[in-house]
């Protein structure tokens, strides 16, 4: 009993530093850069892989903890998939590495490799759309040439780099779907995975959300493979509304 009430304490206090983390991120992007990445014509998806370097994983060599090394096992499997099935559509794959952390995981190399409609690109910010990285204007010129409006997003770490991606994306006009069960945050002790419900901010349907009223009905989280799959084959349409958000939990 009283490991139960531990574990159940240190995951409470878990949720509540993310859910704190959120809500710094919704304060400090209140104003959002004018550009529009994401004309409300462009409907085709892409699949974005963030940061899936070994660095954030082996940094503080948690990674050797058994729980914490099935969780990145775990959450490489579900990328693979989601690889698999974005090849299956022929969408476009976008990987971001975060500049001199590493070369992203073999097993996501391994799944994309002869895969033409891929493009890699670093940053040296958290989010993989601020102003200040260096191949942010070719990762904009990209979604713009391929008509990219609709983000399919895995990676590493959910209550940073992956959510900091999510609010410019959204603020930048883009529909996005979080793929909760290849997202994992390797910040803590116990690495948090699912990231199911945690986006609780973006997922209010009142206005107060991160990006404002305009992010209403252009954000969706799932942890359904068959999800990621009917977002996928809608080709040139926009199913985000088909899908039922799992957040907040």
């Amino acid at each position: 009993m009283i490991e139960t009430k531990n574990t159940l304490k240190i995951f409470i206090t878990k949720k509540f530093c993310l859910v704190i983390l959120l809500a710094f991120l919704a304060v400090s992007n209140l104003t959002f850069a004018a550009e529009v990445i994401c004309d409300s014509n462009d409907n085709k998806t892409a699949l974005v892989i963030i940061d899936m370097q070994s660095y954030w994983f082996n940094r503080l060599g948690l990674d050797k903890n058994p729980r914490n090394e099935q969780k990145v096992k775990n959450v490489i499997a579900a990328q693979v998939e989601a690889i698999n099935k974005a090849k299956e559509h022929n969408l476009q794959i976008i990987i971001i590495e975060y500049k001199q952390f590493g070369d992203t995981m073999s097993p996501i190399k391994d799944a994309v490799k002869g895969y033409g409609n891929i493009r890699s690109f670093r940053k040296e910010q958290d989010s993989m759309l601020a102003d200040s990285n260096k191949e942010r204007t070719d990762l904009v010129r990209y979604i713009k040439e391929y008509d990219i409006g609709n983000l399919i997003v895995v990676g590493v770490n959910g209550g940073a780099c992956v959510a900091k991606t999510l609010v410019d994306a959204l603020g930048a006009n883009c529909r996005v779907l979080a793929y909760s069960n290849g997202i994992i945050d390797a910040n803590y002790t116990k690495f948090v995975y699912p990231f199911v419900g945690l986006y609780e901010p973006m997922l209010r349907e009142d206005g107060d959300n991160l990006c404002g009223k305009g992010c209403v009905g252009r954000f969706r989280e799932t942890s359904s493979i068959g999800d990621v799959d009917k977002a996928m084959a809608s080709g040139n349409e926009n199913t985000l509304h088909l899908i039922k958000s799992e957040g907040p939990k």
